[in-house]
């Protein structure tokens, strides 16, 4: 049997489980299905939230509505001219000839500037949605990581012009929670602010037991139970988790009793190398002076202290790390760190013996 986990970036898992903080699947699958407008939708959370499988989860179950065409697109130049190419070959085929016959338009490269695309593409995406709400279709689009450049905001005004025209235009994008903060004072990408918003939180507890349990019935519940919060809710971290005690068990590397003891080691080391240093490298100077400052379960007062900076301008670096999902409250002006081993993963970058000293 193939290990059920996968700790890859980006792939939709086999155990694909709801977080506990924001709208699930099919609660957005019936936002879109039911909406009478267009509307957009930016799915946020930290490096390895599961924003890429909770798209395409999305889009699993929105291709059983068959009113929905999907498109899928990469955020690089030419963006236009694979959405047109897209919507063309999904469309009835007394459609394609129409699209067809429009005067200078090629639909064949996508690597085109958009000077090239104006005078073409934008016409011919307008024939494209006039048919696509003649035929009474609707158009789900999906951009994985989008940033601010060119080819989105090529792509935002096209947004913007089809939904002034009331068709039938429905955006799913991913981002990083520090694209959204980026954005603040950007006029130009207003577009992803106003969009609505899905936070990816932490697993629901209870899901990830029962999963574990699912794929590893060999396992003492005590040991379930110690994987469950040894992941503390984080996705990739459930992913790999499983992945690794899976493959210990089915490669009798280790028995049930002491599977999880004998991946630890490697099981921090992949959280380190392939999720922390890049959240950790995306850091700001300052945000890092922050997240040493409250290790050890510092107060805001405290690392005010260690930063020497007024409460007032630490507590700016308090709210990014929040917004970025790398801490929580507590009380008493107190933080948690929200990924598991991430304040060990925070003192090894100040080890001078450690492979992550530094953080790069």
């Amino acid at each position: 049997m193939h290990n059920p986990f996968n700790p890859t970036f980006g792939d939709v898992p086999r155990f694909f489980l709801p977080d506990k903080q924001d709208m699930t699947v099919e609660e957005l699958v019936k936002v879109i299905t039911t909406s009478d407008f267009g509307r957009s939708f930016l799915i946020t959370g930290v490096r390895g939230a599961g924003k890429t499988a909770f798209m395409m989860q999305l889009v699993k179950q929105i291709q059983a509505h068959h009113d929905f065409i999907w498109a899928d697109l990469i955020n690089r130049e030419g963006i236009l001219t694979s959405l047109a190419q897209q919507i063309k070959e999904q469309l009835a085929s007394p459609l394609k000839r129409v699209v067809g016959h429009v005067t200078g338009v090629t639909l064949g490269p996508v690597g085109v500037t958009r000077d090239e695309e104006a005078a073409t593409v934008d016409h011919q995406l307008d024939h494209l949605f006039q048919q696509v709400k003649a035929q009474g279709k609707r158009v789900l689009i999906t951009i994985d990581e989008v940033t601010n450049d060119k080819p989105m905001r090529n792509f935002i005004q096209l947004f913007n012009a089809f939904k002034r025209k009331e068709y039938p235009i429905f955006v799913v994008m991913t981002g990083v929670p520090d694209l959204i903060l980026s954005l603040q004072n950007d006029n130009r990408l207003t577009f992803l602010l106003r969009s609505e918003k899905i936070m990816l939180g932490q697993l629901n507890q209870l899901e990830m037991a029962r999963a574990y349990e699912e794929a590893l019935p060999q396992l003492p519940q005590g040991e379930i139970t110690r994987m469950v919060q040894m992941t503390a809710g984080y996705s990739y971290a459930f992913q790999l988790l499983g992945y690794l005690v899976y493959k210990a068990l089915n490669e009798q590397q280790a028995s049930p009793k002491n599977a999880v003891a004998s991946v630890m080691r490697r099981y921090q080391q992949e959280l380190f190398e392939k999720a922390y240093q890049k959240i950790f490298s995306d850091l700001s100077e300052q945000d890092r002076a922050y997240l040493y400052a409250v290790r050890q379960n510092r107060s805001l007062g405290e690392a005010a202290v260690l930063m020497k900076r007024s409460n007032v301008y630490v507590a700016q670096y308090r709210r990014r790390m929040i917004e970025r999902g790398i801490i929580q409250p507590s009380t008493n002006g107190h933080v948690r760190f929200v990924l598991p081993n991430f304040e060990n993963y925070l003192n090894a970058t100040q080890n001078q013996d450690s492979l992550f000293y530094l953080g790069y």
